[in-house]
C-alpha cells in the first residue's frame, strides 16, 4: 500500500503515530489521482519503548474521500488523532475530523479547502489549529484563515491573509501555537 504523510508525538515511553496511507493495494496499472485520494485513510499505532511492542494499526477513517494531514497529540494518558477530509468534485465539502483513541470520530465542517492542520494542547485541553483556503485555490493567499478549536466548537479565527504552517509547541513548559504569517 502507499504511505503518504505521518505525524508522531511522544508521551513518557510511548511514541504515538498517525499516518495517512492507502487502504488498498494498487497493481502496476496506472492509478488516477482521484482513485489514490479516495483510498487515503488515517491509521493510528503506538510504539511502547518500555515493553518493546508495537500495536496493530487502527483505522481511524473509512470513507471514499481524501483523508490527509494526520496529526496526533497525547497528554495525561489521552491520545487524539486528527486529519483533514477534503471532498472534491460536485460536493466540494471539507471537514476537520478528530478522535480520542477509544472514542468516536467527530467531524467539523469547514468552508473551503483545509491546507494545513495540527493537533496539540493549549490551556490544558486538546486543541486543533487549521488553515482554510476559502476559495479552495492554492494560487491565492489573501483568503486564508487560521482557526483554533477545542471542545467540539467550530473554531475562532486567529489570523487572516497569508497564513500557513500552524504548529503546537512546548517551550520552557508552556504550550504555544506558532504559525507563519506574511503580516509580521
Amino acid at each position: 500500500t502507499a504511505d503518504f504523510s505521518y505525524d508522531i508525538c511522544v508521551e513518557d515511553s510511548k511514541i504515538h503515530i498517525a499516518i495517512s496511507k492507502a487502504k488498498e493495494q494498487f497493481g502496476s496499472d496506472s492509478v488516477t489521482l482521484d482513485q489514490m485520494a479516495a483510498s487515503a485513510e488515517i491509521y493510528y499505532a503506538v510504539l511502547d519503548t518500555e515493553n518493546n511492542t508495537v500495536s496493530s494499526p487502527e483505522r481511524i477513517t473509512n470513507n471514499n474521500y481524501a483523508d490527509v494531514t494526520p496529526s496526533v497529540a497525547a497528554f495525561n494518558n489521552r491520545v487524539f488523532v486528527a486529519c483533514a477530509t477534503n471532498q472534491f468534485g460536485a460536493e466540494n465539502t471539507h471537514s476537520i475530523s478528530y478522535q480520542e483513541i477509544g472514542g468516536d470520530l467527530t467531524a467539523i465542517p469547514v468552508t473551503g479547502l483545509v491546507s494545513a492542520l495540527d493537533a496539540g494542547i493549549l490551556d490544558g485541553t486538546f486543541s486543533l489549529s487549521y488553515v482554510v483556503d476559502s476559495d479552495s485555490n492554492y494560487d491565492t493567499d489573501e483568503d486564508k484563515k487560521l482557526y483554533v478549536t477545542s471542545d467540539n466548537d467550530i473554531g475562532s479565527v486567529v489570523a487572516e491573509a497569508n497564513v500557513c504552517s500552524p504548529t503546537f509547541a512546548n517551550v520552557n513548559g508552556q504550550n504555544l501555537l506558532l504559525w507563519y504569517s506574511s503580516e509580521n
